[in-house]
């Protein structure tokens, strides 16, 4: 009954365009056709840009934590 937008991003060249609602639009489209009620989203707390253009669209925060361990170095990484 959710799904989620995961690392969307619009090139600063197409900003302000409207590409990125519709790209948000077409994902809520999707979701709700396959009976997903429910979008969610994560934006980093210091993203305020993307927090009020979220908030634009109708989403509201929630009092969540998330949490993270690394639990192996990427292969890239590794040797720094």
């Amino acid at each position: 009954h959710r799904g989620w937008i995961y690392y969307l991003s619009v090139a600063p060249s197409h900003q302000k365009t409207g590409l990125g609602k519709k790209l948000v639009a077409i994902g809520e489209d999707w979701l709700r056709e396959h009976g997903v009620w429910r979008m969610q989203l994560m934006v980093r707390s210091e993203n305020s840009a993307m927090q009020d253009f979220y908030r634009h669209l109708g989403y509201r925060a929630l009092d969540v934590t998330v949490m993270q361990k690394d639990i192996d170095i990427p292969p890239a990484d590794r040797g720094r």
